[in-house]
C-alpha cells in the first residue's frame, strides 16, 4: 500500500492594505472566511503565474510581487490540500470585485480574524507569525 499523500495543491495569499489590515473571503457556499486563492489547475506549468490568476478571477486585482511564507497539509470535507501561503502585493486594492465564488469581503485586523469562522484554521497561525 502506498503511503504517500495524494493532494490537491492550493495557493493563498495574503493581501494587505496601507492600514495593515488583511483582506478576507467569504465563500458563498459555506459562509466561512478564507483567504484569497485556489488549487492549482492540471494545466498550470507555473505556481507564480497560477496565483496571479487565482487573485485574478477572484477579486479583479493584479498581482505586482508574491513571496511564500509558509505551508500546511489541510484537510476538509472535501479533500486534502498541500497549501502554499504567500504575502501578496497587489497594483491597486481600489479595484477591488469579488467572484460569485464569494458573497462578502473584509478588510481586518489580526484581532478581528481570530474571532471569524475561518475555513482553515492554519490562516490564524500563519497571520500571528506575520504580526
Amino acid at each position: 500500500m502506498d503511503k504517500h499523500l495524494s493532494a490537491k495543491i492550493g495557493q493563498y495569499a495574503v493581501i494587505c492594505d496601507k492600514q495593515d489590515r488583511i483582506l478576507v473571503l467569504q465563500r458563498a457556499r459555506s459562509g466561512a472566511w478564507c483567504l484569497p486563492g485556489g488549487r492549482l489547475d492540471k494545466s498550470d506549468n507555473n505556481p507564480l503565474k497560477a496565483l496571479a490568476r487565482e487573485i485574478k478571477e477572484e477579486l479583479n486585482l493584479k498581482v505586482i510581487d508574491s513571496v511564500p511564507i509558509d505551508v500546511a497539509i489541510v484537510e476538509d470535507q472535501y479533500q486534502i490540500k498541500y497549501c502554499v501561503y504567500f504575502l501578496v502585493q497587489v497594483a491597486d486594492l481600489s479595484k477591488l470585485k469579488i467572484s460569485a465564488e464569494h458573497k462578502d469581503y473584509k478588510l481586518v485586523d489580526y484581532k478581528s480574524v481570530l474571532k471569524l469562522k475561518v475555513e482553515d484554521k492554519k490562516i490564524k497561525e500563519i497571520l500571528k507569525n506575520l504580526k
